[in-house]
Order: C-alpha cells, then sequence, then structure tokens
C-alpha cells in the first residue's frame, strides 16, 4: 500500500534494508508507480549527499535498474524528461541509453587466448570451478556468458573485475553486466574504470560519473578519449549542479 513520506524517510526506509536484493525491489518498485517529479526529488536528494554511504547505495540501485533493463522504457524518459527540465540530468544518464563511443570489431578483440577453442558451454563450466589460474585465463574470454559467470564467482577479486572493466578494446555488453552486479559497481576503482572505457555503454558511463571523486571528475570532463556525453556530465557535476534546487524536493514522494 503507498504512503506519503518526506524524501529523507523515503531514503531511510531504503537504507534500513540491508538485503540487497530485497532494497532493490523496493526501489523498483518505488520507481514503476512514483510520479516523475517524485523520482527528481529522490535523486536530487541523492546528489546533495552523494558522499553518503547509504545515499550511494540507493543511487546504485537505481543504476544497477536501469542498466539490467528492469525499469519500463517509457517510464524512464517520462523521469529522464522531467530531471532534464530542472537541469539535473547528470543524475538520470542511466534512463537514455546512448551507444558505446567506440566499438569493437571481432578482428580488434585478442584472437590468442586458447581457452577459446573450447565449446562455450565448457568455457562457462569452468568459469564456476574455483581454479584460479583457469579463472585468470577466462577473464580474457570475450563472451558475455562466460565472463557474466565469472562476475558472480566467489574466488573472482576485485583486480580481476577491475581488468574486465577497463579492457580495450571491450564487449558492451560484458561491461553492462558488471553495472548490473551489486558487489562490483559499489568499487570506486571499478566506477572509475567503466567511466573511462569509451567501449562500455555510454549513457551508463555518464552515469557513474556523480559517484566519482571531484578530482576524478574534473580530469574526466576534460578528457578527449571519452564520450562527449560522460565530458558534459562531469562538467555539469562541478559546475551547475552543485547550485542545483530542485523545486519538488520540498514536496512527498510517494512510495
Amino acid at each position: 500500500m503507498a504512503s506519503e513520506v518526506s524524501g529523507n524517510s523515503l531514503l531511510r526506509r531504503f537504507t534500513a534494508i540491508l538485503d540487497d536484493r530485497l532494497r532493490t525491489r523496493r526501489v523498483l518498485e518505488w520507481l514503476s508507480t512514483c510520479d516523475p517529479q517524485e523520482a527528481c526529488a529522490l535523486l536530487e536528494l541523492l546528489h546533495r549527499g552523494m558522499r553518503v554511504p547509504e545515499r550511494r547505495v540507493v543511487y546504485c540501485d537505481l543504476l544497477r535498474l536501469a542498466a539490467d533493463q528492469q525499469v519500463h522504457v517509457e517510464r524512464c524518459r517520462e523521469i529522464y524528461n522531467e530531471c532534464a527540465a530542472i537541469g539535473l540530468v547528470p543524475m538520470v544518464r542511466m534512463f537514455l541509453p546512448v551507444a558505446p563511443f567506440r566499438a569493437a570489431t571481432a578482428g580488434q578483440m585478442d584472437p590468442t587466448n586458447p581457452v577459446e577453442s573450447l565449446p562455450l558451454g565448457t568455457r562457462k563450466a569452468k568459469a564456476r570451478l574455483r581454479d584460479k589460474d583457469l579463472l585468470d585465463r577466462l577473464a580474457r574470454d570475450n563472451n558475455p556468458d562466460v565472463l557474466e559467470i565469472l562476475l558472480d564467482n566467489p574466488r573472482t577479486t576485485e583486480k580481476d573485475v577491475l581488468f574486465l572493466a577497463s579492457r580495450r578494446p571491450a564487449n558492451d555488453q560484458w561491461l553492462t553486466r558488471i553495472f548490473t552486479r551489486q558487489k562490483w559497481l559499489g568499487r570506486p576503482a571499478i566506477q572509475e574504470a567503466l567511466a573511462r572505457n569509451p567501449y562500455g555503454p555510454t549513457h551508463l558511463a555518464a552515469a557513474v560519473v556523480p559517484l566519482l571523486h571531484p578530482v576524478l571528475q574534473r580530469e574526466i570532463s576534460t578528457d578527449t578519449n571519452i564520450h562527449p556525453v560522460v565530458r558534459e556530465s562531469a562538467h555539469l557535476l562541478r559546475t551547475r549542479l552543485p547550485k542545483l534546487k530542485c523545486p519538488a524536493c520540498d514536496q512527498e514522494p510517494q512510495t
């Protein structure tokens, strides 16, 4: 049953849920039914407190839901348009898909990995094993399904995922799957790698920028190897958004 609470109370409700899957499900339920102005109010509150760990968690939930395409496309467009109208674009980039800055061709991908000579089913089965040497070799696989299994393997480390997030050239499908993993999306080094990788989905790379340290945002805003959309988000976060006041923030979001 829907009940009206203040934006801060809504955030407290979400962050009080320690189970990641349950919290994400509650965020999705709210996002699917709330008024777009209420979504803008929440996103503005998240922006103002992005250094607060609990608020970063909720923002990552929104980003992961968008990356996993769990939010209806029409709803994404409504929220994006409403937030764009008040200058909150960098906080809603994830809701408007933009193609990668660069696209890898089959000929550019690493052809030297001997593991790829094995059938796909065999590689997927091996990606579930605990042999670290084998997992390191599988990390050079070019199939998104194999790499998705690696992301969930308990033996996979942050260093491994950082390698995947930094690979160039890369497949935007496997980079997208890193965005959908709560365990890895919350890591600052992986966030930076995803934001800087021109082979990933541009809208998701831009959506990571609000999570980055201001020094990194300044660097990204002038990096010509990165899509202009990502650079623009970094620039706006450093210049216009610190002064932004969302007119809907004093209204009561719905949950």
